[in-house]
């Protein structure tokens, strides 16, 4: 066989070979193609949603933070006005002291409350 035979019969394989699997192969190509550009989209989909979400997150522990300082600040608050208002034992004792020493000569309690209620003055 010469090398033009070769060709010829070479040429007429190929467009069998293209008659018989050509289209499938087409077609598996372009499905092929089109599942990987989905795929593409899918990933930077998911990358959006991934980063929208990191943000929520950022957002919410930032805001959690937050309420938790305000409520760290306001228990701080309470507790020192609980501390400022707490009688301390000396004062209640000369208190209790002042009732009894009242109570036992008949002067009247009746302004005592008053008296324990108003700060002293220094």
């Amino acid at each position: 066989m010469t090398p033009a035979p070769k060709l010829a019969q070479h040429e007429e394989l190929a467009k069998i070979r293209e008659i018989i699997v050509g289209p499938d192969i087409a077609q598996l190509r372009a499905t092929m193609v089109q599942h990987d550009s989905d795929l593409r989209a899918l990933e930077t989909a998911l990358a959006e949603m991934r980063d929208q979400h990191e943000r929520k997150l950022d957002a919410l522990k930032r805001e959690l933070r937050r309420t938790e300082e305000n409520l760290r600040a306001e228990l701080r608050g309470v507790a020192e006005r609980l501390d400022d208002q707490k009688t301390d034992r000396q004062t209640l004792a000369a208190m209790l002291r002042d009732l009894a020493t009242r109570l036992e000569t008949n002067t009247p309690v009746t302004n005592l409350l008053e008296e324990l209620t108003t700060p002293a003055k220094d």
